[in-house]
């Protein structure tokens, strides 16, 4: 009998997602029913090439959402090692149906991406008779085991965190909505050396941009590990604007630059 309750109480059936809980619903795939039942409308490719969509797709997000391994997945809904990793492997068509609308500088105008700065960053940065777009960007962490490969362990390894990571690089407006994330990059790589391979690199996110998508003048928020990029980015006529540090000999910045950097 407790085994048996044991079973019910973990098993997930997705293909009877109204079965499902709020609660456990939300756990596994950080969602709600109506959320859940949006994404899958939005991956139309998912519901011609597999007759269990909705598991598929709830497998996957429990996946990306809990990062269980697969071991222990297969329990809660009773499946095998082998299926849920097939099944994990079938949701590629997220990246088809889904991302194109929603990241990308194809998914949003210039003209939006305006609207949606903020009005204290604009009042500093966006002064100007011509609107400017206003760009935050930052290399962020995704921590990650260590890899039996010596090369690959090597350079996802982390002297500032010390710990290994791969590092998406996210380009995101003023009010913090996600225009575009490149990457990932090898932990040893640093801000300004990606920011430098995205201006430079004519396949990257700045040259698929639409014409006249960035023009002389927009404005990019910057940490100071941006430094060695600020001159690549200027002489594209982009406003670069970094946190100010103390130079050589001294020991704190003075009032005024206090205040500015702030």
């Amino acid at each position: 009998m407790y085994v048996q309750a044991l079973e019910q109480r973990t098993l997930i059936d997705f293909e009877n997602i109204d079965e499902i809980t709020v609660e456990d619903l939300h756990f596994w795939t950080g969602l709600n029913h109506n959320q859940f039942n949006e994404l899958l409308d939005q991956v139309p490719s998912l519901r011609r090439g597999s007759n269990t969509p909705r598991t598929d797709l709830g497998i996957y997000l429990s996946k990306i959402t809990t990062g269980e391994p697969s071991i222990r997945l297969n329990t809660v809904f009773n499946k095998s090692r082998q299926t849920i990793d097939r099944k994990i492997n079938f949701t590629r068509y997220l990246f088809n149906d889904f991302v194109p609308p929603h990241l990308g500088f194809d998914h949003i105008t210039r003209s939006e991406v305006i609207e949606r700065n903020r009005v204290l960053p604009n009042h500093i940065f966006g002064i100007g008779e011509t609107p400017k777009a206003i760009l935050i960007c930052d290399g962020s962490y995704i921590f990650i085991q260590k890899s039996s490969n010596f090369l690959f362990q090597r350079n996802s390894y982390s002297l500032h965190k010390y710990q290994n990571l791969i590092k998406p690089f996210m380009i995101v407006c003023g009010d913090g909505y996600i225009i575009d994330v490149t990457g990932p990059y090898d932990a040893t790589t640093s801000d300004a050396s990606i920011m430098q391979q995205i201006l430079q690199n004519h396949d990257g996110p700045m040259e698929e941009a639409p014409i006249n998508y960035f023009l002389e003048g927009d404005v990019f928020i910057l940490d100071r590990g941006f430094r060695d990029s600020i001159p690549l980015l200027e002489s594209y006529g982009y406003a670069a604007h970094v946190p100010l540090s103390v130079t050589r000999g001294e020991s704190q910045l003075t009032t005024d630059l206090a205040n500015k950097s702030r």
